[in-house]
């Protein structure tokens, strides 16, 4: 399961179409444009796929999303690139074959 570290603790990432309903509802990002929202859309996301699965798995999920985003320092955008690409099941896998575009 995709995770991602914030303020030294790591969260995991649940991205269910729950959290998309609810990150599109309470701030207008859609997955759809995730590119042209850059680093603050990718890391919006993140916050609402660990929402998502602390509250798949019944924990608790103290911070807001604020708090969130305070706690992704610059240096970790590379981690939170990663993550979303884990979470969202577009990174790239040792083996497999990209769809040619038509």
């Amino acid at each position: 399961m995709a995770s991602i570290t914030v303020n030294g603790k790591t969260y995991p990432l649940r991205a269910d179409v729950r959290a998309l309903m609810e990150c599109k509802e309470e701030t207008g990002l859609d997955i759809e444009s995730v590119q042209e929202s850059g680093t603050i859309g990718v890391c919006t996301f993140l916050f609402y796929f660990a929402r998502a699965a602390a509250r798949h798995t019944g924990q608790g999920f103290g911070l807001d999303r604020a708090e969130f985003l305070q706690g992704i320092e610059l240096s970790d955008l590379n981690e939170a690139a990663d993550s979303f690409s884990q979470a969202t099941g577009t990174a790239d896998t040792p083996g497999k074959k990209k769809r040619a575009n038509p």
